[in-house]
């Protein structure tokens, strides 16, 4: 079990550094057009700027939101976790279903989170917002909420609705981890969420159009 699962990851890695430098940064350039192509953003990151004056209020509730275990879980969960148990899915999926293309969404995933990531922490450092616990001044927006956010956004998209709502769950219960643990205020957590799903959208539309495209040249070399 464990060599197979080698052997997929090292099957995906060369599937991702097989490609030039011109096919990585197109595939990067239609991850991150998909991701604002749909005007709902503008909509979304005025929520978020109108949440800003609720952070304070809502930063009372630190400490108060979840039990310490589980505070714990979903701390560890959004740094990193999140990513070895969506791709966990993937081969464990493929294996059972026997249809070894799927295993393209590892690339997808990896694209995505690692694009996330970037821009997560490139807007951290030009917005420099102290984190409400006084620890640091990179708190806008929250990297675990928009990491486990990407994944959450890639599974629905590709898998449908009965894993992304776990997923999303999953998402939400880090997002609020990170108010209770007093590490980000609310509108940090849903800046970070809306990042996360533009950009897991974005990308996992790139898999599902070459997913369409193979279906249909089959579809045509049938008939």
């Amino acid at each position: 079990m464990i060599q197979k699962l080698i052997a997929l990851i090292l099957i995906s890695g060369n599937s991702i550094f097989a490609q030039s430098l011109n096919e990585q940064s197109d595939y990067i350039y239609q991850g991150l057009k998909n991701s604002v192509k749909d005007p709902e953003w503008i909509v979304a990151a005025g929520v978020v700027a109108a949440s800003t004056m609720l952070d304070s209020k809502v930063q009372t509730c630190h400490g108060k939101l979840m039990p310490k275990t589980a505070s714990h879980v979903f701390d560890i969960y959004g740094q990193g976790v999140n990513h070895l148990m969506a791709n966990g899915y993937i081969y464990v999926n493929a294996l059972a279903s026997g249809d070894y293309s799927d295993f393209g969404y590892m690339k997808t995933v990896f694209y995505a989170t690692s694009v996330n990531a970037v821009l997560t922490a490139g807007v951290k450092y030009m917005v420099r917002r102290t984190r409400p616990n006084g620890q640091s001044n990179l708190s806008f927006p929250s990297g675990h909420t928009s990491g486990s956010f990407t994944i959450a956004a890639c599974l629905h998209e590709l898998y449908g609705p009965q894993v992304g709502v776990p997923a999303y769950i999953f998402a939400t219960l880090t997002g609020l981890q990170r108010i209770h643990d007093n590490k980000h205020w609310l509108s940090d957590v849903l800046a970070g969420a809306l990042l996360g799903m533009l950009i897991g959208r974005g990308f996992a539309q790139i898999e599902e159009k070459q997913q369409n495209k193979t279906i249909s040249i089959g579809y045509r070399v049938s008939f």
